[in-house]
């Protein structure tokens, strides 16, 4: 096995990492005492992703990195929604929204966090500016 499996047959990143002088014994040495925090842990692999998926953004935060939120949003119903939901799914964060129709047609939500009214299309905008 070589880095071919490891970087998911990614020839441009293959190639970047050997540029560096990576290989999978370099990766190995890396990873080592992850791997054993592992272990001692009795980690499953999703698990372990996650938490490395964590680190990262909490090296990115200490270095002052903007994060981007990954903002997804529901509805109750996807005909007549009475709810949204804002789920950020980096912070496991969740805004909630009642859904008001306007007599104008257009579709108006209230932040059940702040009581802020708002067109449903400000929904991710409101809560990536006011509840991250």
């Amino acid at each position: 096995m070589d880095l071919t499996y490891i970087l998911c047959k990614d020839a441009q990143r293959i190639k970047q990492a050997e540029a560096l002088g990576y290989d999978q014994d370099a990766m190995f040495l890396l990873c080592e005492d992850l791997f054993k925090a592992s272990d001692e842990l009795n980690l499953s692999n999703k698990d372990f992703a996650q938490i490395f998926y964590r680190l990262r953004d909490v090296q990115d935060r200490a270095l002052g990195r903007q994060l981007e939120p990954d903002l997804v949003l529901y509805e109750n119903s996807p005909q007549l929604p009475t709810r949204l939901a804002v789920e950020d799914k980096r912070a496991q964060h969740t805004t909630c929204f009642t859904v008001v129709q306007t007599q104008r047609g257009e579709v108006q939500v209230k932040c059940e966090s702040c009581q802020e009214d708002m067109l449903r299309s400000a929904a991710k905008t409101h809560v990536a500016q006011r509840h991250l």
